[in-house]
């Protein structure tokens, strides 16, 4: 006979009970369930924050496979350059040589003073080939992706560009002039995207076809091997080695360089996209870089945030002991076995632990506005699967640390000393307490100190 419905049993037993327990002491339920609730909000905020951090570009479906490339020239001691900007003819001239790289892209800024009617303003404009939009997963609202960059006379706006210039007004069709250095051009509103997400390492409001790159820059400088400007990306094939693709590469721009260029170690390298946002040991290009340590360091706080709700929390249960000392040892005369008890107050835990995850995700979601405010890098709790993740690491993680301890504690009373009301005494408990104090005090020190790390770095 299956043993299933009996632990089915057994478990619904074990909840009643810890719920009838809850909700017998409303008082200190309150307290227990507040201390930790606020620490689990605060928590889950730089949890967030630090998951946004660690998944930039990741939302392009094939972000794995997508490279920046970056240029490394050596001329010599003392002569040596570095860089994610590469040459304009990079792309076309060997990258479409290398078999295992399916596509490629050149993502190139310019400074432009744009005109339309009355209105003058100077813009940061990105020249970008005709296969942006499949190359990356930007969101179209209005137009059509694959004829959007097809013309040199084409830009493309993001919503808020869209608005900033046309107000609520239809842009399609509209036109813009632009002045890169040389003659203006005009350019016609040729499609519309969705404002990019905060945590893409390419941001842009206006793009225009790559097609108008000879009538900004002279030949020799879209022919040069030493002079660069666009970053170029590329889509390396599945299963294709970035390494081995960087040792084939070389030999092509070998190929290409006059014999007077051949004394130049010239390498060319692919970091991942994925990478970008948190690798300082990368030149800056386009992109914006941050220090890998503030992630890490917040990732820290938030656990010894949760560390120390869980010492109070520990603290508060096992400070009721004497309380429940008589329930503990008529069980256990009665029969009841340690195991038993061990279960039913870790059940009694975990569901203060569930109740206080479900108010400290309702309090992190009424300080959201107030979080992205100060930091300037927007999270949010959508349901997605890193965000379900996460609950249910921070439930485990408070089951384990704030419910396992008094649970071992209390189904450890010798059932005399219970029934007449004496709990654990002596030195060891007297340390052990001692030890719980001192490690919540000492946390509140380094979270005091934390807390003004935190502030500086979440606005950095």
């Amino acid at each position: 006979m299956s043993s299933f419905p009996l632990e089915s049993t057994m478990i619904r037993h074990y909840l009643r009970t810890a719920a009838r327990t809850v909700t017998r002491h409303p008082g200190f339920s309150a307290i227990n369930i507040l201390g930790l609730s606020v620490g689990v909000a605060v928590a889950v905020l730089l949890f967030l924050f630090v998951h946004a951090e660690w998944t930039y570009d990741r939302f392009h479906d094939d972000s794995d496979r997508i490279y920046r490339t970056w240029l490394h020239e050596d001329w010599g001691p003392g002569q040596q350059f570095f860089n994610t900007v590469t040459p304009i003819r990079l792309g076309p001239s060997v990258l479409d040589e290398i078999p295992d790289i399916e596509d490629w892209v050149r993502y190139d800024r310019v400074t432009s003073t744009v005109t339309s009617g009355e209105t003058t303003l100077n813009e940061t404009v990105f020249m970008v080939d005709a296969n942006f939009l499949d190359f990356f997963d930007f969101q179209v609202a209005e137009g059509d992706a694959s004829t959007m960059l097809s013309g040199p006379g084409q830009i493309v706006l993001t919503e808020s560009a869209r608005e900033r210039w046309f107000g609520g007004n239809p842009a399609i069709g509209r036109t813009l002039t632009l002045d890169m250095g040389g003659d203006p051009m005009e350019f016609e509103v040729s499609g519309i995207l969705e404002d990019v997400p905060v945590r893409s390492s390419l941001q842009f409001e206006m793009l225009i076809s790559y097609d108008v790159a000879p009538m900004i820059y002279s030949e020799g400088q879209v022919s040069a091997w030493f002079m660069v400007s666009p970053e170029t990306y590329a889509r390396l094939q599945p299963g294709a080695d970035p390494l081995e693709v960087q040792r084939k590469v070389e030999p092509v721009v070998k190929s290409q360089m006059g014999e007077d260029q051949q004394q130049v170690d010239y390498t060319v390298g692919f970091q991942p996209i994925t990478s970008i946002h948190l690798d300082t040991e990368f030149p800056v290009g386009y992109a914006a870089v941050n220090n890998p340590v503030y992630a890490r360091v917040l990732f820290v706080i938030a656990w010894l945030i949760l560390g120390t709700a869980c010492i109070n929390f520990v603290t508060l249960s096992i400070s009721r002991s004497v309380e429940r000392s008589r329930e503990i040892g008529v069980r256990k005369a009665v029969g009841a076995s340690r195991g038993e008890l061990l279960r039913q107050y870790w059940g009694e835990s975990l569901l203060y632990s569930a109740i206080a995850l479900l108010v400290g995700v309702v309090g992190a979601e009424l300080l959201l506005p107030g979080f992205n405010a100060l930091t300037g890098q927007p999270v949010s709790l959508s349901p997605t699967p890193g965000v379900f993740a996460l609950f249910a690491g921070i439930l485990v993680a408070l089951g384990l640390l704030a419910g396992l301890y008094p649970a071992l504690v209390l189904s450890g009373f010798s059932p005399v000393d219970a029934i007449r009301g004496r709990s654990r005494t002596g030195r060891g408990a007297s340390l052990t307490r001692r030890a719980r104090v001192g490690a919540l005090f000492t946390l509140s020190i380094i979270l005091l100190a934390a807390t003004f790390v935190a502030t500086d770095l979440v606005r950095t």
